[in-house]
Parts: C-alpha cells; structure tokens; sequence
C-alpha cells in the first residue's frame, strides 16, 4: 500500500498510521509520522488527530503528549477535538 501512496494522498497517510496502530507496530507508525511531515509543509487537524490517537491506543501517553504539545504550537483552529483525545486518555481508569 505504501508504494503505491502519491505525493498528494495526504489520508492515505493516516491510513497507514491507522493500519500500524491495529497491528500494534508502534516502530512502522512513527517511521510513517516522519515520512509524511518530511513530505508535507504543514501536517493538520485531521492528521495530529490520527496520531495523536493512535498512540494513545497503544499506550504512549508522553508521546501523545509531546505531539499535542507540538500541535498547540502550530495550529491556527485550536481544534478541541484534539484536545479532548488528551482528556479522555487522562481521566480514562487504567
């Protein structure tokens, strides 16, 4: 699949990184995130949402943090739907 992504094919990205996350290769989802912020000026919403999330699946809160951490400093919208990955992964029992 990942031979086959254009350039342009900005979700096919997050496709992969979701694909990674169900198969728990958290080494393949991280090598993704960099491939596609080396291709793209600028990375989203949409995507820091897909990374974000997948590494709280799988666990990674500072990691998630770091990202979020990073997103606040980019982003022009403030999405809260980010914001509320990080709460949600916070208050969730464990």
């Amino acid at each position: 699949m990942e031979k086959r992504i254009s350039r342009k094919a900005r979700t096919a990205y997050a496709s992969l990184i979701s694909l990674h996350t169900n198969l728990q290769n958290k080494d393949e989802v991280f090598r993704i995130w960099k491939e596609m912020k080396s291709i793209f000026r600028k990375v989203n919403d949409i995507e820091y949402s897909c990374i974000i999330s997948s590494l709280l699946k799988q666990g990674e809160f500072g990691e998630a943090m770091n990202l979020y951490s990073e997103w606040e400093a980019v982003s022009v919208t403030k999405d809260t739907r980010i914001a509320n990955l990080i709460l949600a992964a916070y208050i969730k029992p464990k």
